[in-house]
């Protein structure tokens, strides 16, 4: 009996996943892993390519039927018709399939050793359901996309504007001084020390002002600009003393993993390159199996890819290192 049989869609990553999966095996064969070189299907947008009795439906467009619980109906690509012949050869030698999306690659190598025959699905109702590229391509120009991310993307982006429209600003000023130790047995080290309060009355920053650039609290006194300089003159001829220091312990944690946005901003802010080059180059690097998907949101962590983390950290640097 032949091993299960593993779908990706490019020639790369199915050389990288077959690297992986060296040597892991279900039953006694390694699994056969295939690219089918992008997509191979795509729902219908004409009429004339559905069933004769769905033609004539208001959907139609859309190959989607609301009607009959969000029924999909799928065309194959003309160019994609051998890639489907061969793909199905290999199924009949194959004893189970798995079909393995760019997110979910360490996850169909899991599911692998865990013995499991779960069948991965795209997202393409979702997206084709969204019907806001009609009301665009109307409104604005035709050929534009407004899917899924789109429309919900649009949606905040317009919310924040209205947030940034409503916006009501506020002045306040703070005050930093210069100081230096003056004892002549030690070389002057200078640090910066900020005004807090006047007259034992805190000084308010920005946290402490709403939405309609009013002070929110009775317990902070806004120092303005004529104010700010006047207490910077006075104090400037004035005398200071460090009356206690206090030692705190600190602990600093690593970084959070990087989501596509921190990725570009680091790598711009760092590198001093565009978010454009920073995502083909991450591209390169996953193609070539040295970091996960890269177009992300989001930085949770599945428990089992964590616990296998730890797992490995405990085998290699002693369990004090998790």
């Amino acid at each position: 009996m032949a091993g299960p049989l593993v779908i990706v869609e490019s020639p790369t990553k199915a050389t990288k996943i077959t690297e992986f999966l060296r040597g892991e095996s279900v039953g006694g064969d390694a699994p056969v892993v295939i690219a089918s070189v992008g997509h191979i299907r795509d729902l219908v947008s004409k009429a004339k390519e559905l069933p004769e009795s769905k033609q004539k439906q208001w959907w139609s467009y859309l190959g989607i039927d609301p009607d009959d619980g969000f029924t999909p109906y799928y065309k194959v690509y003309d160019n994609k018709k051998d890639t489907v012949a061969k793909l199905r050869a290999a199924l009949k030698q194959a004893d189970a399939l798995y079909l393995a999306t760019d997110e979910d690659r360490d996850r169909v190598i899991r599911e692998f050793r865990a013995g499991a025959t779960k069948v991965l699905i795209a997202t393409d109702v979702l997206s084709r359901g969204f019907d806001v590229s009609q009301v665009a391509w109307k409104k604005v120009n035709r050929g534009l996309s407004a899917g899924r991310v789109q429309s919900i993307a649009t949606r905040l982006v317009v919310e924040r504007e209205r947030e940034i429209m409503a916006f009501v600003p506020a002045d306040w000023w703070n005050i930093v001084g210069t100081f230096a130790d003056a004892s002549p047995a030690s070389e002057p080290t200078p640090f910066a020390a900020k005004l807090l309060s006047v007259d034992g009355v805190r000084i308010a920053t920005g946290s402490d002002f709403d939405d309609s650039g009013a002070l929110s609290r009775d317990d902070r006194v806004i120092v303005d600009e004529a104010t700010a300089r006047s207490l910077a003159a006075e104090l400037g001829s004035s005398s200071f003393a460090v009356r206690s220091v206090e030692s705190k312990p600190y602990r600093k944690r690593p970084f959070a993993p990087f989501t596509t946005s921190t990725l570009q901003q680091v790598a711009g802010r760092r590198l001093g390159v565009s978010a454009k080059q920073v995502m083909s180059m991450a591209q390169g690097l996953y193609q070539q199996g040295y970091i996960t998907y890269m177009r992300t949101d989001s930085t949770n962590l599945s428990d089992a890819a964590v616990a296998a983390a730890r797992a490995e950290a405990a085998e290699r640097y002693g369990a004090a290192s998790v």
